[in-house]
Order: structure tokens, then sequence, then C-alpha cells
């Protein structure tokens, strides 16, 4: 077998591992939405998208900083790998603190109102915490070439909390704030779970390491949070703005998209590693049009395949779902495009453009920001959000491909160079 289709092969079975993980998770998420969606109501389910957007969002900025140094080191230098595993340990454990002042700061300023201080604040740790701390653990092994591990870590990372909604469904008491108890136990089993599968990699405690990786680990954090709040602080905003109804079914809405393009997301750790060990092939125009358009195809093919059968039976998901059909069904748009950006960030990653990411990110964030806050406070609900909408992802899909090409990575790099932080 000559030395093209060994690569390939290896490619092939790699990405066989992965769909096959993200495939067994994508059901298991989707029974997770389904049957949550369909025990609390619309509006506790509004505010609990909310909570979980912010603790995503709060996570995004600490705890996940340093998994980019670490990720980079287990790809290209195995002489320091431990250093840099020893190193993230540190750098989680020092963010706790922090995520929980700001977990305690947003319940003041937003939510209050809404559920108690302690609810609040387990959802913030399973998220901001347990979940990123399982995500280490999956891009370790990816970067180890252990995909077979990785993927059974994927799907466990959401079948504790199946096993969690599956309970909650026979409680007596089936109120947000039962259920909030509920969710933190099933993540807590899903990170003990994730644990068992650590790759086999001694952590070494070095402060070389932690200085050495700081400002990559900056860099992501700043592109991670911003990213998240373009991506995530719609839902608050629909929240604040409209109250919890209107943000039960656009949280609905978010959800569905999330849960149809998994296996699309799962590739992006296999096309950093791509990128990484040949920088060179980000210049190349053909890599960027297929890329491009197999995701976007890929969407688009998990969103019709939704429609026709929710068309054809609208309350096979049930009566929440079916009651936000007509408005996502709607978005087509919104479900082909809203996974490009996070595609773009992660080709910088490759390209070692990161502090670019961080620009372009920001411009997003502005952007989205401001006009789902002007639909949310100008427009009616729902018939006066769906063109608004489609449109508001074309244009932060044209911005991020145009800022992505343009300036966030080079059109050629010099052979043998892979870039400057």
């Amino acid at each position: 077998m000559t030395d093209t289709l060994r690569k390939t092969w290896k490619h092939a079975r790699s990405y066989v591992f992965i769909l096959g993980g993200t495939g067994a998770r994508m059901v298991s998420a989707l029974i997770y939405f389904l049957l949550l969606v369909n025990i609390l109501s619309l509006s506790d389910y509004g505010l609990f998208v909310s909570m979980i957007a912010t603790a995503l969002m709060i996570g995004n900025s600490g705890t996940y900083g340093f998994l980019a140094p670490t990720f980079r080191a287990q790809t290209e230098d195995s002489e320091h790998a431990g250093a840099y595993v020893g190193a993230l340990f540190i750098y989680i454990i020092a963010w706790i603190p922090i995520t929980l002042i700001t977990g305690i700061l947003l319940h003041i300023f937003l939510f209050h109102e809404y559920i108690g201080l302690e609810p609040f604040l387990a959802i913030v740790v399973a998220d901001a915490i347990f979940i990123r701390i399982i995500d280490a653990v999956y891009n370790l092994n990816i970067a180890k070439g252990r995909y077979a591990a990785a993927a059974t870590v994927n799907l466990f990372s959401i079948l504790p909390r199946v096993v969690a909604v599956l309970l909650f469904s026979f409680a007596a008491d089936q109120s947000l704030d039962n259920w909030v108890t509920y969710f933190f136990l099933g993540t807590l089993a899903a990170l003990l779970c994730a644990l068992c599968l650590y790759p086999p990699i001694r952590p070494v405690f070095s402060l070389f390491a932690l200085r050495h990786g700081l400002k990559e680990a900056f860099s992501l954090e700043a592109v991670n949070f911003i990213q998240s709040v373009q991506m995530e602080l719609d839902k608050v905003l629909v929240l604040v703005l409209t109250g919890p109804a209107a943000a039960g079914i656009y949280g609905l809405t978010m959800r569905i998209i999330y849960v149809v393009n998994e296996p699309v997301r799962s590739v992006f750790p296999l096309i950093a590693k791509f990128f990484i060990g040949d920088p060179n092939k980000i210049s190349s125009v053909r890599n960027q049009v297929l890329f491009e358009a197999g995701l976007i195809s890929a969407s688009l093919a998990a969103y019709g395949t939704l429609i026709v059968v929710l068309s054809i039976r609208p309350d096979l998901l049930g009566a929440n779902v079916e009651a936000g059909f007509h408005f996502f069904s709607m978005l087509p748009l919104v479900f082909a495009l809203k996974i490009l950006p996070e595609y773009h960030k992660t080709v910088m990653y490759g390209a070692k453009r990161l502090h670019r990411a961080v620009a372009i990110t920001a411009s997003l964030t502005i952007t989205k920001c401001a006009l789902i806050a002007w639909i949310a406070s100008s427009l009616p609900f729902e018939s006066g959000w769906l063109i608004p909408l489609n449109l508001l992802f074309l244009l932060l899909y044209l911005q991020s491909l145009g800022l992505t090409w343009s300036w966030g990575v080079e059109r050629k790099l010099p052979a043998g160079v892979s870039g400057t932080g």
C-alpha cells in the first residue's frame, strides 16, 4: 500500500470513529432534548436555555483557554506534552473561583428575578467547568490519535444527562428548580466517565509550559468568549427583551440547529490537526471551497431531512416542538450558515492566527447582538422575525468569510514557515 493510500485510510478510519461516536451522541442528544423540551413548559425551557447560554459564555472565557497550546503540544511536540497537560490542570483549578464569582454577579444583575442563586450556580458549574474538562479530555484523545477513545468520550458526555432526564420524567416535581438537581448530577456523572478515558499522558507541573502557553491561551479565551457571546447572548437578549415564552421558542430553535449540526462540528478537531500538520494547505483555494461547500451541504441535508419528516408528522417530536415548527422551519439560512464562523475560527487556529480571530469574532458579535436586540425589541414575534433572522445569519457568514480569507489567514505561507502567533 502506498504512503498516500495509507494516509487516506488513516484519515478515513479516524473520521469513521469520530462520526460513529458523534452519530450516537447526536441520537442521545436528540432524545435528551426531546424529553426535556416536552417535560418543562416552554417558558421554563426558555429560562433554562438562557442560563445554559450564560454558563457557556463564562466557561469559554477561562477554563477552555489553555487547551489550545496543550493540543498543539500533543500534536507537534511530544517531549513537552506532559508539561502542557500539567499546566492545563493548574489553569483549570485557578479559574474555578473566578467562574463562581462571575456566576454570582450575573445572577444578581440578570437572573435573580427568575431563579434562585443555588440552582443557577449549579448550572454554571456543570456547563462552565465540568463540560469544559470533558472537552479537554476529548481533544487530548484526538491529539494523541486515540479516536475510538475520543468517540467514546463524545458519547458519554451526553448519556448520563439522558439518564437524568429519563429519571426526571418520572419525578412528581417537574419544576425547573428540581430539574437543575438532576442536570447537575448527570453532568457530574459524565465528567467521571470522561476522566476514565483520559489518555496516557503523565502530567508534569511546569511553570515554563504555563508561561509559554499563556499568550495562545489568552488568545483562545478571547476568541472563544467573544464567539460564545456572539452565539449565546442572543438567547439572553430574547429572554430579557421579550420574556420566557418567546425565549422558549427561540431557544428550542437554536437547540435544534445545534443538535442537527453536531456531526459537522465533530470534524473541526480533525480539520485543525490537518492544517497544523501542513499549514500551507490553508492557502489552497481547492481546500477552502471543498470544506466550506461540504459543511454547508451537510447542514442543509440535515435541515431538509428534519423538515420533511416533521411536515409529514408534525407531532412526532412532541407538542412543544410542534408549537415551534412553523418558526424554525422557515429559517433555512440559519440552519445552513450558523456553524460556519466556528469553522473559520478553526482555520485561523490551524494557521496560528488566533489574535486575528479575536478581532473578527468581535466584529461578528457587535453585528449580531445589535441586530438581535433590534429584532427582539422592534418586530412582532414570530412572523416579523423570519426574514430578518435569515438575512442576519447570511450577513454574519459573509462577514466572517470575507474577513477570514482577506485578513484572518495569509494566502501564501513560505515553505517551512507555519506562521507567527
